[in-house]
């Protein structure tokens, strides 16, 4: 039988929909799950294919939570209102309320068919004014309690909209809805006092489950610092001009100060001002910018000095002079700043083009060519002379405070929510203003005050709302003195309806309460909420300042909103680039939903690449995907009886359970569908399932692909639907490996998948790693560096090689070819080559390995061997593995117990081992002791917990190596070491590296090495034997092919292709290849690079411990 996916979806969503199987329970006796999504803008466009990839995520964790036995709360509704569908109205001339209706219905309709289990029941729409009636009563009781207030403020001002923008709204200077200029305008506003509620906004952080990155710019959206007002008089008068400042430590270097254009200190000076013209012009054009453009660090800086007037610096008494500067914004702190420029890089850069005093306070660095901006003693600071940053700044402060020119203060870059909007299609600001009363909120009774139906709703110029052109809704009578009144005609942002729909929820349809008491107890907080990163400074700080306010008036039982928030990334287009009409690259649901299936279009959303993580669309891919679902449809024709599972699938049944229930909660969505997939070739090459086998595979699928597996489960003649079953448990016993000895060979062939990590530091290797990676630095004659750990990997029997490299490697990429060489080109697995040259050396090695997590995330092998290149050893990795299983450890560590490290190994890391060898710490090399245990830098570890690792160290945001992430855990981890015993050298210097070639020379050394059971391994390049003429003299040294000796080589290590003249004596010495060398050169502890070129006669002469290095291609 085909699988008709069509009629199989529709016949599912029917029957769903006339049951109301998802709808949640107002059983308030029973847990409760309340799953909650970023309701959508109803568009014109109709969904797009990000929407699903959020809901679908959301989806599959309330199916698992409903089959665990929670009531689950997971709705949908529309954020209705806003400037899109005004702007489509106006373009259209269509009603927005005819356009917004219809594109609700056209969403409901694509939502329906993706399969999404959502309480219908519940749907809510912020236009409705059932629904906005409760929006207009948060906002009177905001004003009740002093937190909505009206102010003429200078405000963004959307050239395009015609509508004043919070600062949120603002990207790059532009408008971001339509991308038109902002500039700054005057305006009375309503403003939020979001800025009371600052301190909390941060500290409650700390009670909630957020992504450690959603944390992060939640605080750094709010800006707290710490600091001090400080007073400067004006001379000649007694007023005083006051800034606030980070740094009260600089006071002594304040050469001159800098008010923003609309500071209020031109006007009130603006009779002793002698340039007032000059100045109004200038407001005049700051006017024209918007704040982003006015403080962007690399603008030409502009200002004019306020003539006539002077302020006086508090600690030095003398008089500095005033500025009028753009860069100043009258929106943080006092609108006026001090200016230190010996060390604020604005500051300076100001200075210096206006020829200002620059006085050094602290000291470091050359003022007279830039800033210096970090730490340091205090100089020509009087009292503060030779303190510290902290001790300095208490100081000053308490001078400041002693002397009542100046206190401590805490300032916070959030400003106030400006909420007003002079548009049309929003909800109805309820407040009416009375000449004998003022501004008076409607009375709540008379909630909602309704968006009256008109035909004009175009914008006045001016930037007026198109409701004040409506004489007869605006005209009332004030709720308190029953005198004429005038409504306002502003309207709320888009903001506001998304600021709390989430409580609305939980009780839709109640007439009295936004929600009632008890379902607000019942459902509150929402246990999960996942959205766009898009929306973590904006919706998500807005939602969590009216919650605290509800909260503390005593309407939610909970001071947080969401108790957990998560987030996804973005879908790109198949070339990799944001998707957009212009470029081509919009893929519609709807044409995928009918040609594939939602089920098709589910599984392929979760497969796609982590769920946090942006990933480009694939039709190859989604084609995979429903070809797996055709195949999974087919188990029915080898279904056989069975109660229990069958020996033969008992084991990956139990493992499979536990794997997908703990990825599902982890949101790695693409290895559960790896895992059904796993299954699937399981029971293929089985030829066999049973029914209870297909049982929990139909449930565990179920909320990845809810159409087929409830078909199959129905058609199999299962009991009851699966959305009535009970999620599978499975048996911890039966999850772990029959053998304790896991064989690490599989046909010879080493069960790990080996990443060579090329993020070594090669600041101490410059002059030879300029142009090329450390790996592929040529060593021993005819190798590179790399080869050593590549012939190590080939001869352990490892088939799976990654190398992640970040810059100039192309010469490496010539050198490794397609790994032939090492045995290592094939179909499977081989060598792969993660090459970061085209963009900046900015990625550390974690981002690079998040970047390509599916390479390890679709590899079989269950170990991942970590390595640097720069290691010189000749070991093999079975007897690391064998010591990692035997041991039960998290990760094992290679190290070498090595003697006089006082003159070898310096910079490497040290571990310190307690008796039964598990790593308890680990420090650096700096040349204070005789022996230590020098960490190899070979980490082995199961490849979960690898990728477990990354995904920690983003969310952490503390780590950028995985080597710093396991020493910062040890306390957590059991991180064993295992200690290699034979040859080891670590390139990670010129002295190392050429003590390495010179340790080449020794007779044993050079016997383990190149001579053992394990050979090392290299490109081949065809060149003639090496010319020896009559001449020439060789004692103890290594010379590739091709080269031509004329004079007297000793003890050196010699590169293809080397021409040595007649008469020359080198000793001791590096030369790499097509080096000439002339005739009777004298060279003795010397590295030539490259195609280096040593002229007749010259001497060129280092040290044994400072060898002399002659840079590429360098003519001596």
């Amino acid at each position: 039988m085909a699988y008709n996916f069509k009629e199989i979806e529709k016949k599912w969503q029917n029957k769903w929909e006339k049951e109301g199987t998802f709808n949640a329970s107002t059983d308030y006796t029973k847990k409760k799950w309340y799953g909650l999504i970023e309701f959508p803008y109803p568009s014109g466009q109709g969904l797009h294919v990000g929407h699903p990839r959020s809901y679908t995520a959301l989806d599959i964790i309330a199916r698992k939570r409903r089959l665990q036995g929670y009531n689950v709360l997971f709705p949908i509704g529309f954020d209705a209102f806003g400037l899109p569908a005004e702007n489509y109205a106006i373009k259209t001339n269509v009603h927005p309320k005819i356009t917004t209706a219809k594109n609700i219905a056209h969403f409901t309709e694509q939502l329906k068919s993706v399969g999404f289990s959502f309480d219908w029941s519940r749907v809510i729409d912020t236009t409705d004014p059932e629904y906005y009636k409760w929006t207009q009563w948060i906002f009177i009781q905001l004003y009740k309690h002093g937190l909505a207030y009206k102010a003429t403020m200078p405000i963004n001002f959307c050239t395009g909209c015609k509508v004043g923008l919070a600062n949120e709204e603002v990207v790059n200077g532009v408008c971001e809805r339509c991308g038109s200029p902002v500039v700054q305008k005057e305006k009375s506003q309503w403003m939020l006092r979001i800025t009371k509620y600052a301190q909390r906004l941060i500290d409650d952080l700390d009670d909630v489950d957020y992504l450690e990155k959603i944390k992060t710019q939640q605080r750094n959206w709010i800006g707290r610092s710490e600091g001090a007002e400080v007073k400067f008089k004006i001379a000649g008068t007694d007023e005083t001009l006051t800034v606030y400042t980070t740094r009260p430590d600089t006071l002594f270097g304040a050469t001159y100060m800098v008010v923003a254009p609309e500071h209020k200190l031109i006007e009130e000076f603006a009779s002793k001002i002698t340039n007032l013209d000059e100045i109004k012009e200038y407001q005049k054009q700051a006017a024209l910018k918007s704040d982003f453009e006015r403080g962007e660090m690399n603008k030409d800086k502009t200002g004019v000095e306020i003539k006539g007037i002077k302020a006086i610096n508090p600690l030095t008494n003398k008089e500095i002079p005033i500025w009028v500067a753009d860069y100043v914004l009258s929106s943080y702190g006092t609108g006026a700043i001090m200016a230190v420029p010996a060390h604020d890089t604005r500051d300076y850069e100001f200075a210096t083009k206006f020829g200002l005093n620059i006085i050094p306070v602290l000291e470091g660095g050359d003022v007279s060519k830039e800033a210096f901006t970090g730490d340091g003693v205090h100089i020509n600071s009087g009292f503060l002379n030779g303190l510290g940053l902290e001790e300095a700044k208490n100081k000053v402060i308490k001078y400041l405070e002693d002397n009542k020119i100046g206190e401590r203060k805490i300032n916070y870059k959030l400003r106030d929510w400006v909420f007003s909007r002079q548009r049309y299609w929003g909800e109805p600001i309820p407040m009416v203003y009375c000449d004998d009363c003022g501004w008076v909120p409607v009375d709540e009774k008379d909630l909602p005050l309704t968006l009256p139906d008109v035909k004009d709703f175009l914008p006045g110029e001016d930037g007026e709302s198109p409701l004040a052109r409506h004489t007869e809704w605006i005209n009332t009578t004030c709720p308190h003195c029953g005198k004429p009144a005038k409504r306002e005609t502003d309207t709320m942002p888009q903001w506001a309806g998304s600021s709390w729909y989430f409580l609305r929820y939980m009780d839709p349809h109640n007439h009295d309460a936004l929600a009632s008491k008890e379902a607000l107890e019942y459902w509150s907080p929402v246990d999960w909420y996942n959205g766009g990163m898009e929306h973590t400074t904006l919706h998500l700080l807005y939602s969590r300042f009216w919650h605290k306010f509800l909260y503390d008036i005593g309407v939610v039982p909970t001071k947080e909103p969401y108790a957990k928030r998560t987030s996804h990334g973005m879908i790109l287009g198949s070339n990799g680039e944001k998707m957009s009409k212009s470029k081509g690259n919009v893929i519609n649901p709807d044409d995928i939903v009918n040609e594939f299936g939602a089920d098709a279009f589910r599984v392929y959303e979760m497969f796609m690449g982590p769920f946090d993580q942006t990933a480009s669309w694939s039709m190859d891919s989604i084609r995979g995907c429903f070809k797996f679902l055709d195949r999974v449809w087919n188990l029915q024709d080898i279904l056989v009886d069975g109660d229990t599972y069958s020996k033969e699938a008992e084991k990956m049944m139990n493992k499979a359970i536990k794997k997908v229930s703990q990825d599902i909660e982890e949101m790695k969505f693409n290895t559960c569908v790896s895992t059904f997939m796993t299954m699937m070739n399981e029971f293929t090459k089985l030829k066999k399932i049973n029914k209870a086998e297909f049982k929990t595979f139909l449930i565990l699928l179920n909320p990845f692909a809810p159409h087929i597996t409830e078909e199959l489960n129905e058609v199999a003649g299962f009991d009851k639907p699966i959305s009535s079953c009970d999620w599978p448990e499975y048996d911890e016993s039966k999850t772990i490996d029959d053998e304790i000895e896991i064989p690490v060979q599989v046909n010879g062939k080493l069960k790990t998948t080996i990443t060579i990590n090329l993020d070594e530091n090669e600041k101490k290797t410059t002059e030879l790693t300029r142009h090329r990676p450390l790996a592929s630095l040529p060593i021993a004659g005819r190798y590179r560096v790399v080869d050593f750990i590549l012939s190590n990997m080939t001869n352990s029997g490892i088939e799976a090689i990654g190398i992640f490299t970040k810059n100039n490697s192309r010469s490496l990429m010539d050198h490794l070819t397609n790994g032939k060489p090492w045995d290592i080109y094939r179909k499977k697995d081989g060598l792969k080559v993660f090459n970061f040259s085209d963009e900046p050396p900015v990625h550390d090695d974690v981002h690079n390995f998040l970047d390509n997590i599916d390479y390890f995330d679709r590899s079989k092998k269950e170990y991942t061997l970590i390595c640097s290149s720069y290691m010189i050893c000749n070991i093999d990795y079975n007897d690391l593995i064998k010591y990692h299983i035997e041991q039960g450890n998290d990760v094992s560590v290679v190290y070498k117990n090595v003697k006089h490290v006082e003159e070898n190994f310096i910079d490497c890391q040290v571990l310190n081992l307690d008796e039964n060898s598990r790593v308890i710490g680990v420090g650096e090399n700096v040349g204070l002791k005789n022996s230590a245990n020098i960490n190899m830098e070979m980490y082995i570890m199961k490849t979960d917990l690898f990728i477990d690792m990354i995904y920690e160290c983003i969310r952490g945001g503390r780590y950028k190596k995985i080597k710093n992430y396991i020493n910062g855990n040890i306390d957590k981890l059991k991180v064993g070491a295992y200690e290699f015993e034979g040859y080891l050298a670590c390139i990670n210097s010129i002295n190392a590296y050429f003590d390495a070639n010179m340790d080449f020379l020794n007779e044993k050394v050079n016997k383990e090495l190149f001579y053992s059971k394990f050979p090392i391994y290299t490109k081949p390049k065809d060149a003639c034997p090496t010319q020896y003429t009559v001449t020439s003299n060789v004692i103890n040294s290594i010379i590739a092919n091709g080269s031509y000796i004329e004079g007297e080589v000793k003890n050196c290590v010699i590169g293809r292709n080397v021409y040595i003249g007649r008469g020359s004596v080198i000793e001791n010495c590096v030369i790499l290849q097509n080096t000439v060398i002339g005739n009777n050169v004298m060279m003795n502890h010397a590295i030539t690079d490259k195609g280096t070129l040593v002229d007749d006669n010259e001497e060129v002469k280092g040290l044994i411990d400072n060898p002399v290095v002659i840079p590429k291609k360098r003519v001596v």
